[in-house]
C-alpha cells in the first residue's frame, strides 16, 4: 500500500520489481513467489481532487494512506 503522484507509473514500477524478484517490500515480494501474479490486483483506493494546492499534496497523500491502513488493517509498504 502506498501512495504516488502516477498511480500509472507506481503499478508498472511495482508489477516490474515484482516479475523480477527486487521489490524492496521483502515480505510481498515472498508472497508474490508464494502466490503467483494472478493472485494480486493493484486497485486505487483513493484520489485527491483535481484543484488541491500543491503545497498540501504531500500531506493530504499521507494522511489518506494512514486512513486506508488503518480503515484495511494493513501493513505499510516498506
Amino acid at each position: 500500500m502506498g501512495t504516488s503522484r502516477n498511480l500509472n507509473a507506481t503499478k508498472n514500477g511495482t508489477w516490474f520489481c515484482l516479475r523480477n524478484g527486487s521489490h524492496q517490500d521483502k515480505p510481498l515480494q515472498e508472497e508474490w513467489n508464494a502466490q503467483g501474479e494472478s493472485s494480486f490486483q493493484y486497485e486505487i483506493l483513493d484520489e485527491l481532487k483535481e484543484d488541491v494546492h500543491p503545497l498540501v499534496v504531500d500531506d493530504l497523500l499521507k494522511e489518506k494512506k494512514n486512513i486506508w491502513v488503518a480503515q484495511l488493517g494493513a501493513q505499510p509498504l516498506r
